[in-house]
């Protein structure tokens, strides 16, 4: 008996798939048969520095080796407690409007809002390393970027003629700073970035509410703290350097 051939013909898939990739007019770079499509593709090692929320910012990681650690920022939380010796490496940040009291001492009635910081070096919103030694020393080297939009009314921009006047006579003072002004109405809106990046190093004392450093960028610098498993976050407070106050930095290790 014949054996009577079906039409149109079945063929397995992955043949036919392959055989219509090897057509050479088509596909110059050759022939190869294409992954299944359920394979897992596994990410698990990639790092994702999610939208920095209004408050200050945060980062999230989609690393599982971190699963455990509390990533979270909030730059008005208390904070108090634990020890924190060892070595640690900066990973989030956030930050307050405090952050820019210089620019707002003189202007109280400005309004700053939208404050983030940002790692120019990579992922998360800060990065670096900070050990705070059992001998007494410290180190740190920290890198971030603090930005926010400030609101200034009339009043704070009429001494200096115009929006365009005010940046100058700011930029010029806070020389730090980095400040770009437009017309918003009656008001000015500007956008502010600094470079808090530190690198220092000297000795330091633990005390009930966190640290105090003393190293090479100026006199005593004195840090809440709050230190619990694997993670340690640290605020300045009102007598450190620009660049401190107003931030909180969450350190992992």
């Amino acid at each position: 008996m014949r054996h009577r051939e079906q039409y149109p013909p079945v063929y397995p898939r992955v043949a036919l798939h392959t055989a219509l990739a090897c057509l050479a007019v088509l596909y110059p770079g050759g022939c190869k048969d294409d992954p299944p499509e359920d394979m897992v593709y596994d990410f698990s090692g990639s790092v994702v520095d999610l939208a920095v929320t209004p408050s200050g910012g945060d980062a999230a990681v989609a690393n599982p080796d971190l699963a455990g650690y509390d990533l979270s920022c909030d730059p008005l939380a208390p904070l108090g407690g634990g020890d924190p010796t060892g070595p640690w490496q900066y990973y989030a940040a956030c930050a307050s409007a405090d952050a820019f009291f210089q620019l707002q001492a003189g202007c109280p009635a400005m309004q700053v809002d939208a404050v983030k910081l940002t790692n120019p070096s990579g992922p998360g919103a800060a990065s670096g390393s900070l050990s705070l030694n059992p001998n007494g020393t410290f180190s740190r080297s920290s890198r971030a970027v603090l930005q926010a939009k400030a609101i200034v009314p009339s009043g704070c921009v009429q001494a200096f003629g115009d929006c365009k006047g005010y940046e100058t006579g700011q930029g010029a003072q806070f020389n730090w700073l980095t400040i770009s002004c437009q017309p918003a109405g009656t008001s000015c809106s500007c956008a502010v970035s600094a470079d808090v990046s530190k690198t220092e190093s000297g000795t330091w004392t633990k005390d009930a509410s966190g640290f105090t450093t003393t190293g090479t960028l100026g006199g005593p610098q004195a840090f809440t703290a709050s230190a619990a498993g694997n993670t340690l976050r640290h605020h300045g407070s009102t007598s450190t350097l620009r660049g401190n106050r107003g931030i909180t930095y969450v350190l992992i290790r």
